[in-house]
């Protein structure tokens, strides 16, 4: 099935008759507050039909200036003959469950239904198409729905009704099964919408897209379709036993599950909660995931994502606000055991097993969180070391090749009124694997890094500095230098005072406990050892101050 087609060749009429629309009581309260609240999310219930019809492929054409206007969906699943239209298309709210079982034909877990999936297309078109011929069989069904008889504004009608069908000799081969699905007459609203386009691109939240782009990444993002051909490292991992993606296409265009660009792996593993498995991968683009909505873990069962992407109430639930957390995104995919999902499939039951599952990426999101904000540190005084000199950019390519810089240059604020010393960027390279070889010399104008990543050696070629860096506070100027010797848990061995001259202690760890900048540390330093410079109980006081810091930043 190369390209999609709006119909199929039919030959001569076998029989026709009606086929009652029978609706259970049980999801009559669901559909009469909208199950499927957009559009999108209604195309999704019919892929993932299709899915569980073992189909391959899927392609989908958006005819919007047609008249009428229609949206066509074409599967090469096993289709339906009328016995089966009867049990499992019109006979609303009748659920077929998931399983742990896997289809010998298909390679896959039945994603399941709730029995509302053909319904979900209603509220948006004003007839529904459905054409069908199952596989081994030689009769295709075309049944035409009215779907305006079943709604009165936004409230379901649950009168049961009958639809005509008719029934032709198939001119496809026996072996070969196809449904096809057509919307005809889409709603003026979703066409606008579908149509709409912004002069400016917004990349900060789906509700600010254009309509068929938040269209196109919703599909994107829910259905089981297969990850970009340039993240083999995905596809590999998340391949295991019941799953197997389906092909789908846009408008001629083949979609791919969305994956930030240059999104890292920051971990992968396999954990079992209770009943459940799951495989994981946490990301980062080291940089704030776009759009907001993709931020956080994608939850999927039967490869089909659960509500957005979420990051477990780990501000709220945790009582911290973590910095970098919305750097992060990936997927965690429930791999064996059966978790209920709930009927608008925006969320999952809530048991042991999920609950305990919640507290682990809790967890992660809080350790991983660390992580970058000490990636970020460490980066922020390399591209201080580094400045804007000739060989600025060239260093900064090779440290990324060799995986000692991680954020981009923008999202760290590399403090320009001094230069990082020696010592701390030694220290930060040495933690990152590397061995760390020291040269000086006169003859530079400005210092810079070498890498060499198959010897994991980076030699700083260290130039004069030139630079004397002032601090301007109550009232005094103070010339400041840097350096390191062993220090104690107390602000006293942060720095010397020598007249108008201030010395750091790079090595102290005030350094690193603080999220503030270099500049702002020295200050509030210097400034409460010269307000206690004279204190009978300066040392205890110093000690306490350390200790506010460490708790407070």
């Amino acid at each position: 099935m190369s390209q999609l087609a709006e119909t199929v060749q039919k030959g001569r009429p076998i029989s026709q008759g009606t086929i009652d629309i029978e609706v259970a009581s049980n999801v009559v309260s669901h559909l009469s507050f909208s199950i499927y609240r957009n559009f999108a999310r209604a195309i999704r219930e019919l892929i993932s039909n299709a899915y569980d019809a073992r189909a391959t492929e899927v392609h989908i054409g958006l005819y919007l200036k047609s008249d009428p206007q229609k949206v066509v969906i074409r599967d090469n699943g096993v289709g339906m003959n009328l016995e089966e239209m009867r049990k499992r298309l019109f006979r609303i709210g009748n659920a077929t469950l998931p399983t742990e079982e896997i289809d010998p034909v298909s390679k896959r877990k039945r994603i399941g239904e709730f029995g509302v999936g053909f319904l979900s297309a209603f509220p948006y078109c004003d007839r529904l198409t459905v054409v069908s011929k199952k596989v081994n069989e030689d009769a295709i069904i075309d049944v035409s729905v009215d779907t305006q008889r079943f709604f009165s504004g936004v409230s379901f009608n649950v009168t049961e009704f009958s639809v005509p069908y008719v029934q032709y000799k198939s001119d496809l081969p026996t072996k070969q099964g196809e449904t096809i699905l057509t919307l005809e007459g889409i709603k003026p609203h979703i066409v606008k919408d579908l149509r709409q386009v912004r002069q400016r691109r917004s990349t900060t939240s789906i509700d600010r897209f254009e309509g068929f782009r938040k269209f196109r990444w919703s599909i994107c993002q829910f259905v089981p379709i297969e990850y970009p051909p340039d993240r083999k490292d995905l596809a590999d991992f998340f391949t295991y036993d019941g799953r197997n993606p389906l092909r789908l296409w846009l408008d001629g265009e083949e979609l791919f599950r969305n994956v930030p660009k240059d999104a890292q792996i920051l971990e992968k593993g396999e954990k079992s909660f209770g009943s459940i498995a799951t495989r994981y991968v946490i990301m980062s683009p080291m940089e704030p995931v776009e759009p907001q909505e993709a931020r956080g873990l994608q939850i999927r069962v039967r490869d089909v994502g659960i509500g957005l992407p979420t990051d477990f109430d780990v501000i709220k639930l945790k009582g911290r606000v973590l910095g970098k957390l919305n750097y992060i995104c990936g997927e965690i995919h429930v791999t064996k055991g059966l978790i209920p999902v709930m009927i608008h499939r925006d969320s999952l039951s809530y048991t042991q097993s999920v609950a305990e599952m919640d507290s682990f990426f809790r967890n992660q999101f809080t350790a991983l969180n660390a992580k970058l904000d000490n990636w970020a540190k460490g980066d922020r005084t390399i591209y201080t070391f580094i400045g804007d000199t000739p060989d600025s950019r060239r260093s900064m390519k090779d440290l990324r090749a060799a995986n000692l810089l991680h954020l981009p240059r923008n999202r760290v604020r590399a403090i320009k009124t001094e230069m990082a010393s020696v010592q701390r960027v030694t220290r930060v390279i040495e933690d990152r694997g590397f061995t760390v070889e020291v040269e000086m010399s006169k003859a530079r104008r400005y210092s810079t890094l070498e890498v060499y990543p198959e010897k994991k050696l980076v030699r700083i070629l260290e130039a004069p500095s030139k630079i004397q860096t002032r601090i301007s506070l109550m009232g005094q100027v103070y010339q400041t230098s840097l350096g390191e010797w062993k220090h104690t848990k107390s602000i006293e061995s942060a720095c010397r005072i020598e007249r108008h001259k201030v010395i750091f202690n790079v090595g102290h760890p005030v350094f690193k406990l603080t999220r503030l900048d270099e500049e702002t540390i020295k200050q509030l330093v210097l400034g409460i050892t010269l307000l206690l410079e004279e204190h009978p109980r300066k040392k205890m006081l110093l000690e306490r101050f350390y200790l506010l810091l460490r708790e407070t930043l």
